[in-house]
C-alpha cells in the first residue's frame, strides 16, 4: 500500500498499518516533531513478548528503510544483520547495546539475518541525543534494565558494495554533537553555512550549520535523511535546476530551483530526499538551523 506525500500526515496520525514503500518514489517524505512524538506515545502500547518492543516503519526500500522503535525489555537474542547496517538516533531513553564479539549457536532467523548469543563483545551506554552506527555483520543487542526504556530513530542502510569495511560501530555522544555544532557556529563561512564529515567510506554522514541559503543541488546515486537537530529554516524540493553544472561524480550544483514545494522544517523533523531530486537549503533573515544528513547509495 502507498500513500501520497499530502495524506502522510493524517496516516501518522491515525497509525497507518502498511509503511511508505520509497523503491521507485519521486516524492519526498517528511514527518514533523510532533508526528514521531505521535508515534513514541502509541508504540508502548503495542508491545511484543517476549522482547517488550514495538516498531514502526516510516518507509522502505530494497536498500534503506526509515522506523521509529520503542523498547523496554531486552530480547532474547543478539542479532547479525548481513546485508545492512544499523544507524540510530536515541530520542528517549537511557539504554546500552552490547556489540561486537561473536555469535554463538548462530541460527538463520530470515533472508540475511542471524539470532544467537554473543560472545564478548563491547558494553556502549546510550542516552538521549546519542547516535550510532553499527555495520553489517556485527553482532549486537540491546540492553535495556529493568524500569528503563529507550525510543530511537532507526534507519537500516545497504552500504555502496566498494570501499573499505567498516571495521567496527562508530559512536557520537550528545555531548560531542553539541561540542561540534558550537564549532560549526564558530566557523561559518561566506556563505553563511560550515559542516563536517562523520563517515565518508560506503556511506556518509555530515552535520551542516546554515545561517543562510545554499545553491541547489541534485545527487544522483545518492538518497538523503534530514535530521533537523536544531532551528528552523525551510527546504525546497523538486522543481528545476537553475543553471545545474556537474561537480563530481553523481553531483549537480546549481544557482536555484524554479517551482518545486517549499517545505519549513524545525528541530526534531525529519525529511527523506530521494536520489535525482533537485533541493535548496533556505534560511530567511535571522533564521539557523543544524541538521545531520545521512547520505546512502541506492543507485548505480
Amino acid at each position: 500500500m502507498t500513500y501520497p506525500v499530502k495524506t502522510l500526515a493524517m496516516c501518522l496520525l491515525i497509525g497507518c498499518v502498511a509503511p511508505v514503500p520509497a523503491g521507485d518514489r519521486q516524492e519526498f517524505l517528511f514527518w514533523s516533531a510532533s508526528q514521531l512524538d505521535n508515534i513514541e506515545k502509541k508504540l508502548h502500547l503495542h508491545l511484543d513478548e517476549p522482547g517488550k518492543g514495538a516498531n514502526e516503519k516510516l518507509m522502505t526500500s530494497p536498500k534503506l528503510s526509515a522506523l521509529m522503535a520503542y523498547r523496554e525489555g531486552m530480547p532474547p537474542q543478539a542479532e547479525i544483520h548481513q546485508k545492512l547496517g544499523d544507524f540510530a538516533l536515541i530520542r528517549d531513553g537511557d539504554a546500552a547495546v552490547l556489540i561486537g564479539g561473536k555469535i554463538a549457536d548462530g541460527k538463520q532467523s530470515a533472508p540475511d539475518e542471524i539470532r544467537g548469543t554473543i560472545t564478548g563483545g563491547t558494553m556502549q551506554t546510550l542516552k538521549a541525543g546519542d547516535v550510532i552506527y553499527i555495520p553489517p555483520n556485527m553482532p549486537h543487542q540491546w540492553q535495556i534494565q529493568p524500569g528503563k526504556r529507550m525510543y530511537l530513530e532507526l534507519f537500516k542502510i545497504q552500504p555502496k558494495s566498494s570501499g573499505t569495511e567498516q571495521p567496527k560501530y562508530l559512536y557520537w555522544s550528545a555531548g560531542q554533537l553539541a561540542a561540534l555544532d558550537k564549532k560549526l557556529k564558530s566557523s561559518v563561512d561566506a556563505s553563511k553555512s560550515s559542516h563536517e564529515d562523520l563517515v565518508t567510506e560506503r556511506f556518509n554522514t555530515v552535520v551542516v550549520h546554515r545561517e543562510g541559503s545554499a545553491g541547489s543541488e541534485v545527487h544522483q546515486h545518492l538518497a538523503d535523511f534530514d535530521i533537523v537537530r536544531s532551528g528552523q529554516g525551510f527546504m525546497v524540493l523538486g522543481g528545476k535546476m537553475v543553471e545545474g553544472k556537474p561537480t563530481g561524480p553523481g553531483e549537480v550544483r546549481g544557482k536555484s530551483i524554479e517551482g518545486g514545494t517549499k517545505q519549513r522544517v524545525a528541530a526534531g523533523d525529519l525529511l527523506y530526499i530521494p536520489a535525482n531530486m533537485p533541493h535548496q537549503f533556505l534560511a530567511e533573515p535571522g533564521q539557523q538551523f543544524d541538521v545531520m544528513v545521512l547520505k546512502v547509495w541506492v543507485q548505480d
